[in-house]
């Protein structure tokens, strides 16, 4: 008895720690900064898209299918998914990114590097026995599909929902309010100056802003902000998050050479540990 329950325990341990080591391989695996972002695939319209997080990749293959995918292995720019829906936790993927400079079809190159799945879609997932075996070098292979797609970012098409037009009242501390136009910013500041910045590309609720020759001709500025709804607030609209270091006015703003192309991902250096938020509230608020 006593050696039966010694294997027992034995066995639950090796399954224990199994689940951990997985579970931190997961949460070690990252996207490249470069690869972070919203996604067009050449020769496909709109509704068929990626959208690429630090550890999750959402694949649109129409309005109406969507996949969630985490990231569990990654080496170099080799990945390997593992579909995130609990009644589909046994379906991997793997894919690999190619970096094509200068190409006009894309900027990427996206190669299927497993089986054909249960859809022709190049992100379609295949079912695996058991999903906590699989790993890189079992299941990822360049030479088992010929699938691949070019895929590109959308052009510049920066513009702020309408329900944030208009002024705010703004909770930083040195500005009194805050305007919000289609394509750009101001910020009031006490002292009776302003400060206006251009959208100059977003991922969802993430904004980049650029002021260019900020003080002189050859130096824009930046800043960055995680800008969403604050629900069932009696005062507060919006919060506002900083996700930028910078490095004048009082680290709200960053400088850069004049014309410098800026990415979200790439620029936006605070997105994983972002400042104190702060609000936006409607002017007729009284506090």
């Amino acid at each position: 008895m006593v050696k039966m329950i010694s294997s027992i325990l034995k066995v639950f341990t090796v399954l224990i720690l199994g689940h951990i080591l997985f579970n931190i391989s997961a949460l070690s695996c990252e996207f490249q900064t470069k690869l972070r972002g919203k996604w067009f695939f050449t020769g496909e319209n709109r509704h068929t898209n990626v959208r690429i997080r630090s550890n999750v990749i959402i694949f649109k293959a129409s309005r109406y299918v969507k996949i969630r995918y985490r990231c569990i292995e990654s080496r170099g720019n080799i990945y390997l998914l593992k579909n995130t829906a609990h009644q589909k936790r046994n379906e991997t993927l793997c894919i690999g990114f190619i970096y094509v400079a200068d190409n006009p079809q894309g900027e990427f190159l996206v190669s299927r590097m497993i089986g054909r799945g249960r859809d022709s879609f190049i992100f379609s997932p295949i079912q695996v026995r058991n999903p906590r075996s699989i790993n890189i070098n079992n299941t990822c292979d360049a030479e088992v599909s010929q699938q691949r797609k070019f895929i590109y970012r959308k052009g510049n098409e920066c513009r702020l929902p309408r329900s944030l037009l208009g002024t705010w009242g703004f909770t930083l501390r040195q500005s009194s309010s805050l305007t919000m136009g289609r394509r750009n910013i101001t910020i009031h500041y006490l002292n009776n100056n302003h400060l206006t910045m251009n959208c100059e590309t977003r991922d969802g609720d993430m904004y980049l802003f650029r002021r260019a020759a900020f003080y002189n001709v050859t130096t824009d500025a930046v800043m960055c902000f995680y800008i969403v709804p604050v629900v069932d607030d009696p005062y507060y609209s919006y919060q506002m998050t900083r996700i930028i270091a910078g490095n004048i006015m009082e680290g709200q703003v960053r400088t850069v050479p004049r014309g410098q192309p800026l990415n979200v991902h790439q620029d936006c250096d605070m997105i994983d540990s972002p400042a104190r938020p702060e609000y936006l509230y409607r002017l007729d608020t009284i506090l």
